[in-house]
């Protein structure tokens, strides 16, 4: 929840996504659903999954409902959403009757039972009946937060490790040595320079380093239910 990035994050300029609302939208995609247009229901309104999930929302272009503990009637909201996403801490906070059918259901949410195991803030069973997709607990939203952190990363080290390139080829404001020659570290048939990584922002010469959104994520998973 560093400053500068939650504040890019509402800006809209680039920086390091939350790995747990970052999943989220990936989870989403990977059904084929498009986010256009749709009625996105985000119940819970925390720093780290609530808020910054209901943004990357909007980002993409859904209309964009927060509900909450203090939602006066969470049914009525609820069951006009095309997706779900739930993050309160709570266990059956939704249940069955609270679905739109066809709905994408994302259960964010990790709880105990009274059995001692672990259950997420969705009704699994009644919702899987309604929901055309629904994540499991555990199995779902958390090894996708695993995956992002992982290509968040990858990015950073991208982003902070200087490039080697051919000393023949280094760009003007190479380091230099004293004596006037570039710093460079010998390998068994070239030399190479160190030169300065592409500013932040500049990301037209690197690979993406994730794979197309449209495609199911290994790490995580969102359910068929038919």
């Amino acid at each position: 929840r560093h400053v500068l990035n939650v504040g890019s994050l509402w800006l809209g300029r680039s920086c390091m996504k939350p790995c747990t609302p970052e999943g989220i939208i990936r989870l989403i995609k990977s059904t084929g659903m498009e986010i256009k247009g749709k009625l996105a229901v985000v119940v819970g309104r925390s720093d780290i999954v609530g808020k910054p999930t209901a943004k990357l929302l909007l980002d993409e272009n859904a209309t964009v409902v927060i509900a909450h503990s203090r939602t006066a009637d969470l049914k009525a909201v609820t069951s006009l959403a095309d997706i779900l996403v739930v993050a309160v801490g709570r266990e059956k906070v939704v249940t069955g009757d609270m679905i739109k059918p066809g709905a994408v259901v994302i259960d964010a949410g990790t709880n105990r039972n009274s059995e001692g195991k672990l259950c997420g803030d969705v009704d699994y069973g009644p919702v899987a009946k309604k929901a055309s997709y629904i994540t499991p607990v555990p199995g779902g939203v958390g090894p996708m937060t695993r995956a992002m952190l992982m290509v968040n990363t990858l990015e950073a080290a991208r982003l902070g490790a200087p490039r080697l390139v051919p000393c023949s080829t280094a760009p003007s404001g190479t380091p230099m040595r004293s004596n006037g020659r570039p710093r460079r570290q010998h390998s068994r048939s070239m030399a190479w320079c160190m030169a300065p990584s592409p500013p932040r922002g500049d990301r037209s010469s690197r690979a993406p380093c994730t794979s197309s959104s449209t495609s199911p994520f290994r790490a995580g998973h969102v359910r068929p239910t038919r």
